[in-house]
């Protein structure tokens, strides 16, 4: 899984407060697919 974080804080409607933003895109039919790395790359890595 790809994400994002030092965003700041982001509240949801439930209440919730995030502080990671997880990254994917959406399929014609609205799937969200989520981005994903190659095996082998390490935790952490910096993504360019």
């Amino acid at each position: 899984m790809v994400g994002a974080v030092n965003l700041g804080d982001k509240t949801l409607p439930t209440g919730f407060v995030s502080q990671f933003l997880v990254l994917g895109s959406l399929d014609p039919d609205g799937t969200v697919r989520l981005l994903e790395l190659p095996d082998g790359v390490l935790p952490g890595s910096m993504v360019a």
